[in-house]
């Protein structure tokens, strides 16, 4: 495992920490996993197609409205 690996893992734990429920915990994570990818455009469509969901629906609620 590299050190980047290694940062980035931790900040995946450090993240998930915040949500109480695990489908949102999950998409957080894989919302900054697809920050740091090299995707051209990094809008809630892209990113979502980037992280596997077929719609961007859970991810634009976990930007607007999830607690």
């Amino acid at each position: 495992m590299t050190a980047w690996q290694a940062y980035q893992d931790e900040v995946t734990t450090r993240l998930g920490t915040c949500f109480r429920r695990v489908e949102t915990r999950q998409r957080a994570q894989a919302y900054v996993q697809g920050l740091l990818r090299s995707a051209s455009r990094k809008s809630g469509w892209q990113l979502a197609e980037v992280n596997g969901d077929p719609m961007s629906y859970g991810l634009l609620h976990l930007l607007g409205r999830a607690v």
